[in-house]
């Protein structure tokens, strides 16, 4: 699924044109297209881990409910407080600049990975 999804990606990048307006924003698809992949990617890995982390029939529904409340309920309230830039970790900020559309999504997927690859050490490999 991820291979397909990465492809999908490739060609949307390669037949696509640098900026789209989209609802009067001028939003740059190339950056978009990448964030969202690792938008994917942060969210799979988020299931793996809990699916990882203990063993219980409800491990897809909780990742269910933590990336619903990273999509809704966090980024409404850190733009409530004010912290507007923050949210970038939580939601894509498509007419922003590549580094707050990409990089703090790739630092969440880093984060999310190695956390994963830690646990998979911790429980799967041993046992």
């Amino acid at each position: 699924m991820i291979v397909l999804l990465l492809v999908s990606t490739v060609v949307l990048l390669r037949l696509s044109e640098t900026r789209v307006a989209w609802l009067q924003w001028e939003v740059n698809f190339h950056f978009a297209a990448v964030a969202t992949f690792l938008f994917v990617l942060r969210d799979v890995g988020i299931v793996y881990l809990g699916n990882i982390m203990r063993h219980s029939p409800r491990n897809d529904m909780t990742a269910f409910v933590y990336i619903l409340l990273s999509y809704t309920v966090i980024p409404v309230t850190l733009s409530a407080m004010g912290i507007e830039f923050v949210t970038a970790l939580f939601v894509p900020h498509w007419n922003s600049s590549g580094a707050l559309t990409i990089i703090p999504v790739l630092a969440e997927v880093l984060i999310v990975y190695v956390v994963l690859w830690r646990v998979w050490i911790k429980k799967v490999a041993i046992d």
